[in-house]
């Protein structure tokens, strides 16, 4: 409601006119007084505390926090953002469809608007949805429908503002690449080599700032390894990242440092999970464009520490977000170099599943999701 009070009718005049947000409307109509309840509304508290699953946050370049959750009691995904004054919005249903919004992932356009990829888990498909600066309201598409396919999609959008996403095709064990285009999606495969592409994490090429091109580190189920495919030339050049695991684990994110040098300057940078040895490890390039050459190493390693892993690089410096599974908490990770550094672990407390951040002017956003109470938070470091 607007606050302004519509006019009424020769028989019909105010009791109540709402002037405030979640105020009944009271009408006479014939000396009888009608009353029109607000529609029930979900409001996040301060921490965002609701019953969500997976989720992911972004901030715009004003400052706002945008967040995406998937309830696991309605089984639907929804979405608020968190304006500059720290007060959260209603809560909006972006697909409220019966498990759609596994594997969100949100990312902000170059217009301030949120786009979010996520799967259908029901009947295995990629969805996308976009929040119409018209309307308000989310359009939803469906991108990639035979067979089981959609998992763990990443999202970013290309130099045009369209938006991009890397996601695995179980059906097929592939690797694909999404691209919305003026006629719909246009799907390719990246890698088919074997069973390839559960948890991919895309980004655009830096060195390259004027093209759209793609990075994308993955994982390599059938030979235990973590791959980075990179678009070269006509089509895309594969490397592989680290093959010393004996279980692979996943939970791959990928990022750009300075190397300072005057061809291809900036080089990947990637932790992951070793479910084998249940431990997070972290591998940087020190190659370029023509050829990659990944050095990796241990970063924690008390059991299960490592899942859920997102990386950023903070003034060529790393900071890595993960879960430790055998402790139900969640730690947070600083180097102050890129290589042979001195890593400082915090401890965030309980929670840590399906962890994601958001960087801003020097501070974090960060969610966590604690099992032992059933809740998902978004705190700030």
């Amino acid at each position: 409601h607007s606050g302004s009070a519509a006019s009424a009718t020769a028989n019909a005049s105010w009791v109540t006119a709402p002037t405030t947000f979640g105020q009944s409307a009271v009408i006479n109509v014939n000396g009888t007084n009608i009353t029109f309840s607000p529609p029930a509304v979900q409001r996040l508290d301060s921490q965002a505390t609701s019953r969500g699953t997976f989720n992911d946050v972004a901030y715009d370049s004003a400052g706002r926090l945008h967040h995406v959750f998937y309830d696991r009691d309605e089984r639907n995904l929804k979405y608020a953002v968190r304006n500059t004054n720290g007060v959260w919005s209603t809560v909006q249903i972006i697909d409220d469809d019966d498990y759609c919004g596994y594997n969100a992932d949100i990312e902000i356009d170059r217009y301030g608007r949120p786009g979010v990829a996520y799967q259908d888990a029901i009947n295995g498909d990629l969805r996308y949805a976009y929040l119409s600066p018209e309307t308000n309201t989310w359009e939803v598409y469906v991108v990639d429908v035979p067979g089981s396919t959609g998992g763990y999609p990443s999202l970013v959008f290309s130099r045009n503002g369209g938006p991009v996403i890397a996601y695995y095709n179980k059906t097929r064990g592939d690797l694909r690449m999404a691209i919305q285009d003026v006629g719909g999606w246009v799907i390719q495969t990246v890698d088919s080599a074997g069973d390839v592409g559960r948890f991919p994490s895309i980004q655009l090429d830096p060195n390259r700032p004027t093209a759209s091109k793609f990075a994308i580190a993955y994982e390599d189920t059938t030979n235990m390894d973590v791959k980075w495919a990179i678009q070269y030339q006509a089509g895309w050049r594969y490397e592989t990242v680290d093959r010393s695991m004996t279980i692979a684990g996943g939970y791959i994110s990928l990022n750009w440092y300075d190397s300072g040098s005057a061809t291809d300057r900036y080089k990947g940078v990637a932790t992951y999970y070793d479910a084998g040895k249940g431990q997070l490890r972290y591998a940087y390039d020190t190659g370029g464009i023509e050829r990659t050459l990944w050095s990796s190493t241990v970063i924690a390693s008390k059991k299960r520490q490592g899942l859920y892993s997102k990386l950023f690089i903070d003034n060529n410096r790393p900071r890595v977000f993960f879960f430790d599974g055998t402790n139900n908490k969640a730690f947070f990770l600083a180097s102050n170099k890129i290589a042979g550094g001195t890593w400082n672990m915090a401890d965030l407390g309980s929670g840590g599943r399906e962890i994601h951040y958001a960087y801003r002017n020097g501070s974090y956003a960060y969610t966590t999701l604690d099992e032992s109470n059933g809740t998902l938070k978004v705190k700030s470091l």
